[in-house]
């Protein structure tokens, strides 16, 4: 059984889902599978709704949508070419299929100049001669407007050229302010409003199709003009839901794209069965009714019966309440996902695939890049290298597969899509992307008639996607905020200790020692408190006679002594090479006395160090009272007058075994 992929742009055109609706239908009759890559782009409707500037940024991430056919493992592609280049970025149809080299292809409404390609045209030439002629010969127009179809548009440029041929042929008129350009849609007021307005003596205005039509006719009416009186307006493509129900009932050229779609399969079938790539034209046959000034005849103006008119009602009806509930219900998608977030990823995605079942889709496979990838303006999109099946839902059933056990999609011969391995006969991709990011494709098991309802639920999704990605990035960031605050408050630690420590002692420098006795002294104002000077003795001789490591010895061995003794309730600093001071809180104790005691300590360190040298310090005191903004250079100048009359005291040199 083959697998037969239809890359297909404006989706929400009524031309295309008679294309697509013939090509279902066919593909059934032949036994075939099919793979839908669908464009539904909204650029230009949200431009001409709002009034806002033009951002085509939508239709880029649509249009990423093409490129995942080449993991579908098709055995040949059906390309509606015509419909994709007015939305592509840079419409290069050599360059388009190059993507696609080695999978059988046929094109429709297009041709390819190589031969690689079949095709399936419509003699747009010759259906618009015919119009024009028939509105030169039989109403004697005289005075044309055209409005046409987008610009590289194949469809499009031989309409137009049949337009300038067949009135050159005449001798009338045509220039460049007869002419706007439209995209085929309805979206067209502003187009058809500047040609009447600039042309009030017009009488024919010639439309590329049908839906640009029917725009012209209700912007004629609004300035006064009466179609097919004074105004004669026609279309092209008959488009059979629009074209006989407008008032007037348009006039315009019949191509049966039904049986395009059609062909178009049987065209791709032949080219897997290895026939050679052909070229079959729809003949084009012109629909005359009343916007051309014509009337139509008796039989089809008859009424419709009562009974037929309230059936058409009902069904109206009955789409309406179809509509209204599923619009009620999309954002409900959006918001069972995101309730999820941060309790379960598997609910999650469960959510996503169980929500289209609700509105109609037989089956939904969901398939995530391996990460989001950004994409924007001026840069190339490629085929990713590979999908994950992170969740999907069949006969009801649900399944969510994370990490590692999720089953992947690539190029390799063995990589077969999912929905295939479940006999899915008919699929339907839409993107999943939200601003610039692109998440993956949703694959869909829909009837034609529903794939707006699963488009914009899939914008749903796209939303809930973005949200827990921006909610992981968040996240993220936060952890990385905790990391680094914890490296920062770290480093401030090792900053404060670098900076109110004596490396050498451990014991705090002056600046460490000022700091945190003024701040004592300030929360204590009026406690007692006593500071004292030490120094130690004769470290230069004990430098230059034993070395500067015996040195160190000398001035580590005092702090331990001063701190031993002193900091149960004092602060003890190194302030100088060989000077500390010493501030403690009064206790009542005598400090002469707390001197004596010191000393003895230190007599009792030297008998056990066995160095050739004595480490021994000088000390006084001074007491005071703590206040707010204590002088504290005042204190350390006083205590060192105390101290200064202490190395009176002290022996004239450090040296053992030397008399004294």
């Amino acid at each position: 059984m083959y697998t037969i992929g239809t890359l297909i742009g404006n989706a929400r055109s009524p031309h295309t889902v008679e294309l697509m609706d013939g090509i279902t239908k066919e593909a059934r009759r032949q036994g075939v599978n099919l793979q839908f890559y669908l464009g539904v782009h909204t650029s230009d409707y949200y431009n001409d709704a709002f009034a806002f500037e033009k951002d085509d940024n939508a239709d880029l991430q649509c249009n990423v949508i093409y490129s995942y056919a080449l993991l579908g493992h098709l055995d040949a592609l059906i390309i509606a070419y015509g419909s994709l280049c007015i939305f592509l970025e840079r419409p290069d149809l050599s360059r388009f299929l190059k993507d696609f080299e080695g999978i059988p292809t046929v094109l429709l409404e297009d041709r390819d100049s190589s031969g690689r390609c079949s095709s399936v045209i419509t003699d747009n030439y010759g259906g618009m001669r015919a119009e024009v002629e028939h509105l030169i010969g039989v109403h004697g127009c005289r005075n044309f407007l055209y409005l046409a179809g987008p610009h590289d548009n194949t469809d499009a440029d031989e309409r137009l050229a049949a337009v300038r041929d067949t009135l050159a042929a005449h001798g009338l008129p045509f220039d460049d302010t007869r002419l706007e350009y439209g995209d085929y849609s309805v979206n067209v007021e502003r187009q058809a409003e500047d040609l009447l307005r600039a042309h009030p003596d017009a009488d024919a205005l010639v439309c590329a199709n049908d839906s640009m039509a029917a725009t012209a006719c209700e912007v004629a009416g609004k300035l006064g003009r009466e179609v097919g009186k004074d105004l004669k307006i026609v279309g092209f493509d008959n488009n059979i839901k629009l074209a006989p129900f407008l008032n007037p009932p348009l006039t315009t050229v019949q191509q049966d794209a039904t049986e395009m779609g059609a062909v178009a399969v049987r065209k791709a079938i032949a080219l897997c069965r290895g026939e050679a790539p052909s070229v079959e034209t729809d003949q084009a046959k012109l629909i005359i009714r009343d916007s051309c000034g014509c009337r139509m005849s008796a039989v089809r103006r008859k009424k419709i019966p009562t009974a037929l008119q309230a059936e058409k009602v009902a069904d109206i009806e009955r789409k309406f309440e179809k509509y209204r509930k599923e619009t009620w219900f999309m954002p409900l998608i959006g918001r069972s996902m995101i309730a999820q977030i941060g309790r379960s990823d598997e609910e999650f995605y469960r959510n996503a695939v169980e929500k289209l079942a609700v509105i109609q889709a037989r089956s939904a496979y969901l398939y995530l890049l391996p990460k989001p990838v950004l994409n924007g303006s001026g840069t190339e999109w490629k085929c990713p290298r590979e999908l994950l099946l992170t969740a999907r839902i069949r006969d009801n059933i649900s399944e969510v597969s994370l990490g590692d056990r999720r089953a992947r999609l690539n190029m390799d011969a063995d990589s077969v899509p999912e929905f295939r391995k479940d006999g899915c006969d008919s699929i339907c991709a839409f993107p999943l992307f939200s601003g610039n990011r692109q998440f993956g494709v949703m694959y869909t098991e829909i009837d034609i008639d529903n794939f707006i309802p699963v488009y914009l639920a899939c914008m749903q999704i796209s939303s809930a996607l973005d949200f827990r990605e921006v909610n992981l990035r968040q996240e993220e960031t936060a952890r990385k905020l905790e990391k680094l605050n914890l490296e920062l408050h770290q480093k401030n630690e090792i900053l404060s200790v670098v900076s109110e420590y004596d490396p050498l002692t451990n014991c705090l420098n002056r600046r460490g020692l000022v700091g945190k006795f003024m701040a004592h002294a300030a929360s204590h104002p009026g406690a007692g408190a006593v500071m004292y000077a030490a120094d130690l003795d004769h470290l230069k001789e004990i430098n230059d006679t034993f070395g500067h490591v015996e040195g160190d010895f000398a001035i580590i061995s005092a702090a331990r002594l001063l701190c031993a003794h002193f900091s149960k309730n004092a602060l003890v600093g190194r302030t100088g090479g060989d000077e500390f001071l010493i501030l403690s809180m009064d206790d009542g104790t005598d400090p002469e006395a707390e001197i004596r005691e010191f000393r003895k300590e230190v007599d009792a360190f030297n008998d056990t160090t066995g160095k050739p040298y004595y480490v021994e310090l000088s000390i006084g005191s001074c007491s005071f009272m703590c206040a707010p903004l204590m002088p504290f250079a005042d204190l350390v100048r006083h205590a060192d007058s105390i101290l200064y009359e202490a190395k009176k005291g002290r022996r004239s040199h450090s040296l053992r075994n030397v008399d004294q």
